[in-house]
């Protein structure tokens, strides 16, 4: 008899949605019987994949989720929490799933306990108490610049303990609602699962520390099935090439000054995100070329540098084509995928307001170091060795057997 498998996926960012998908894909359908819930603006996703049962639940808007993610208040309000479990109890009664995936969805916590079913959380490392050790990078909020706080460093202890105590507050109230036990930390919350796999690779962390019932599973990647653009013969291949792909999250009026550096550094440029008729808006230069939508794998392997929003999908595809990647964060999960390929001395982080800077052509300078492009290369030849795929199915076989 088949098992049946239930995934859940928060809808606030493509990535969610995406890794969960290529994992649903991977999975045997003589085997396993897959089901996908995930809000309607994504169902398109499922539409050529007959073997994937699809099923609508709510999600809080994108735009919104990013604004309060940028302005550091809680992810969720207590009554958006209680209708997701209502939505999560009600979905999982009618699948009767054997084992239940679920990437971002917060509510999980909750429903997966009063339907006595096993989950399976997906999550970045970075997020975990037990390979983090807790020291936190200085975020980057909208409403200010805390660099400009003096001694910021030694403050940000204190300021990342309210926090994470003001994000776990509402995830607590959610669990005494339902009478579950409150979470220590946030963390806890954020991370919460009978088992837990991370989409990243193993190499950027000290896992020392990790339990036994957390599983690398590899990077992750995806990207659209789209040609290749009619100018790609164009570019030379005696100059030094960057990508630069901030992501449907980036700031695209940033654009123009980091193409401005790039350009002043020698280097023609590869836009995506930016159709041709913007680009003669952002810069009018025949060593600037930009489509709509590009083969992120390609574009980051025939490129020297990669320029991102530092969010892991980019980054992680980059480091894949053994390319360097300079990541300029919005928001905190950005701010952390990047701090761990900095470490790594694989890419650099530049905050939004140091581009065009003196700082931005530091950095720029500094990455171009062969140092970086060895590590960058170095990672590429351990990540080829690995497929996420393979070691989902070996999580799952142990799970179920």
């Amino acid at each position: 008899m088949k098992k049946t498998i239930l995934f859940f996926s928060e809808a606030v960012t493509v990535a969610h949605v995406i890794r969960l998908y290529k994992l649903a894909c991977s999975l045997d359908a003589e085997i396993y019987d897959v089901h996908f819930a995930v809000a309607d603006r994504y169902s398109y996703v499922f539409s050529s994949h007959h073997t994937i049962s699809f099923h609508s639940i709510n999600s809080v808007e994108s735009m919104e989720f990013i604004r309060r993610a940028q302005h550091a208040e809680p992810m969720y309000k207590i009554d958006e929490l209680i209708n997701y479990v209502k939505e999560d109890e009600k979905t999982i009664r009618k699948v009767q799933p054997d084992l239940i995936i679920g990437d971002m969805r917060q509510s999980l916590c909750v429903s997966t306990r009063t339907t006595k079913t096993t989950y399976i959380a997906m999550t970045n490392a970075y997020w975990s108490k037990y390979i983090n050790n807790k020291q936190f990078i200085i975020p980057e909020l909208r409403q200010i610049n805390m660099n400009e706080i003096p001694f910021i460093s030694a403050i940000m202890p204190i300021y990342f303990y309210f926090f994470f105590k003001n994000q776990g507050k509402v995830l607590n109230e959610l669990r005494r609602y339902y009478k579950l036990p409150i979470f220590e930390h946030c963390l806890d919350g954020w991370n919460f699962g009978d088992h837990l796999v991370y989409s990243d690779p193993k190499i950027l962390f000290d896992t020392s520390r990790s339990p036994s019932n957390h599983h690398f599973l590899g990077s992750i990647n995806w990207e659209p099935d789209v040609p290749l653009p009619i100018w790609w013969q164009e570019l030379s291949d005696t100059k030094k090439t960057a990508y630069v792909a901030l992501g449907s999250s980036g700031d695209k009026s940033l654009i123009p000054l980091i193409v401005e550096k790039l350009l002043s550094e020698n280097f023609q440029v590869i836009i995506s995100g930016v159709n041709e008729s913007e680009r003669s808006f952002i810069f009018d230069d025949a060593s600037v070329f930009s489509s709509e939508l590009i083969p992120g794998s390609l574009a980051a392997a025939r490129s020297d540098l990669v320029i991102s929003n530092g969010g892991s999908p980019t980054s992680y595809q980059s480091l894949l084509a053994g390319t360097p990647v300079i990541g300029i964060p919005t928001n905190l999960d950005q701010l952390m995928s990047m701090k761990f390929i900095e470490r790594n001395n694989a890419g650099k982080i530049l905050r939004p307001r140091e581009v065009g800077t003196t700082k931005h052509t530091k950095v720029l300078k500094e990455i171009q170091k062969i140092k970086y492009k060895e590590r960058a290369e170095e990672i590429s030849a351990e990540l080829a060795t690995i497929s996420p795929e393979e070691n989902f199915a070996k999580v799952l076989m142990s799970i179920l057997n």
